[in-house]
C-alpha cells in the first residue's frame, strides 16, 4: 500500500478508511447517486495529491495499482473514460497543426491561384462598406488593430480583405472597431 511507503504511521487507519469509502462508494452507485460518488472520489483525489507532493517518486506506484490493480475490476464502459492523453506539436513556416482530445472535423477551401490577386488588382469603393453595427464589446487584438490604424493612416488605399470564420464573432469586430467614425 502506498502509506506504508510514504506514511507508515498512518498506514492502519488509511486503510481502514478505504474500506468504509469503498462501501460508500458502492451504495452511491447502488442509488445512483453520482454526486456522493464525486465528492468521494474528489476527497481521494485530493489526498492522492498531497502524497504525490510529498512524495513525488510514487506516481510510478500509483500509475502501476490504477493499471494493474482497480482499472481491470472497472466494468467495460468505465474502463473507456480511464486514460491519458499527451499532445505535442510543432509546425513552422504556414504549416498547420490540428490537435483534438476526441472528435475533430476540419472542413478546408483552398482556393485555386487563380482566384488570389494582388491587392493592387482589386476594385475596392472609396469608403467603408457593409460593416454591421458596433455594440461596444471588443477585446483583445491590440496589436492588430495598431497595425491596421497605422495602415490607415499612411495616406495611402488600405483593403481589408474578408476573414473566414463563424459569423458574428471576432472577424466582424476586426473590421468594426477601426472602421467606427471613420465612414464615409
Amino acid at each position: 500500500m502506498l502509506w506504508r511507503k510514504a506514511r507508515p504511521d498512518q498506514a492502519d487507519a488509511v486503510e481502514a478508511e478505504l474500506v468504509e469509502v469503498r462501501e460508500q462508494v458502492l451504495e452511491a452507485r447502488r442509488d445512483s447517486d453520482a454526486d456522493t460518488e464525486q465528492a468521494l472520489a474528489g476527497a481521494w483525489q485530493m489526498r492522492l495529491r498531497q502524497l504525490l507532493r510529498t512524495d513525488p517518486d510514487l506516481a510510478v506506484e500509483i500509475q502501476r495499482v490504477l493499471d494493474e490493480v482497480l482499472t481491470p475490476v472497472l466494468e467495460p464502459a468505465e474502463q473507456e473514460r480511464i486514460g491519458s492523453l499527451v499532445m505535442k506539436a510543432t509546425a513552422s513556416g504556414h504549416g498547420r497543426v490540428y490537435q483534438a482530445g476526441r472528435d475533430q472535423t476540419i472542413h478546408e477551401v483552398v482556393l485555386p491561384e487563380a482566384a488570389l490577386r494582388p491587392v493592387t488588382e482589386v476594385a475596392a469603393p472609396p469608403q467603408l462598406v457593409n460593416l454591421p453595427r458596433h455594440t461596444g464589446v471588443f477585446v483583445g487584438r491590440e496589436d492588430e488593430l495598431a497595425r491596421l490604424e497605422a495602415a490607415l493612416r499612411g495616406g495611402g488605399d488600405v483593403v481589408v480583405a474578408a476573414r473566414v470564420g463563424r459569423g458574428g464573432q471576432v472577424h466582424a469586430g476586426h473590421a468594426l472597431r477601426p472602421g467606427t467614425g471613420r465612414a464615409t
